[in-house]
């Protein structure tokens, strides 16, 4: 990834190696590739669980960094960087990682149970850090706060479900008459796919 700031003036990325312009398409892949890093990481504690390699009590501690990590690199990413960040951001992100911490502790309790396999523990994880992506539409929501339509978009290269693909046929909207009922991409909440949506909101 290389260096760069955003600027508010232009709601644009800059390069401060190239000087040019980054496109929120390039952005996105940034978001999507830390995801699956940090994706693969829990896989790889899933199966150090499973080997014994790690109590659950340890994998528990690793997994809480693992979230922690995502969310705070997803924010930022979104953001536009550490200097963007204020207080109340830091208060909005923290509540979304201690729901996030919530259900994780719900998921260890599953572990300690003794019914679900390395196989089923690996996908639950690898869920929990894509619902990161969250945080970084949270983040765009405030970068682009002074914009005043937006437009659901899907991924038209994956599967999506009914409630984005409805969403995305609205076409631009006015932010202020709430038009996906609350709904932000990756938050588990409104549509069908969960933190398995894999779309994004864009501003004008």
């Amino acid at each position: 990834m290389p260096e760069w700031v955003w600027l508010d003036s232009s709601h644009r990325y800059h390069d401060l190696t190239s000087g040019r312009f980054v496109s929120g398409e390039q952005v996105r892949d940034w978001s999507h590739a830390a995801a699956d890093a940090s994706g693969d990481a829990a896989t790889e504690f899933a199966r150090m669980l499973d080997d014994g390699q790690l109590s659950l009590g340890d994998w528990q501690t690793v997994m809480r960094e693992e979230i922690k990590d995502a969310y705070v690199e997803q924010y930022l990413l979104g953001r536009g960087g550490l200097d963007k960040f204020t207080k109340s951001e830091a208060g909005s992100l923290g509540g979304m990682l201690a729901e996030q911490y919530r259900y994780l502790d719900r998921f260890a309790r599953d572990i300690a149970a003794g019914n679900l396999t390395e196989g089923q523990i690996a996908a639950r994880a690898r869920m929990y850090i894509r619902s990161s992506s969250e945080a970084f539409e949270r983040a765009q929501m405030r970068v682009f706060a002074d914009l005043e339509k937006v437009k659901w978009t899907v991924d038209h290269a994956i599967e999506n479900c009914p409630d984005c693909l409805a969403f995305e046929a609205m076409g631009w909207r006015k932010k202020v008459d709430d038009p996906y009922s609350g709904a932000i991409p990756g938050s588990g909440n409104v549509t069908r796919c969960g933190v398995n949506c894999g779309c994004h909101l864009e501003y004008q």
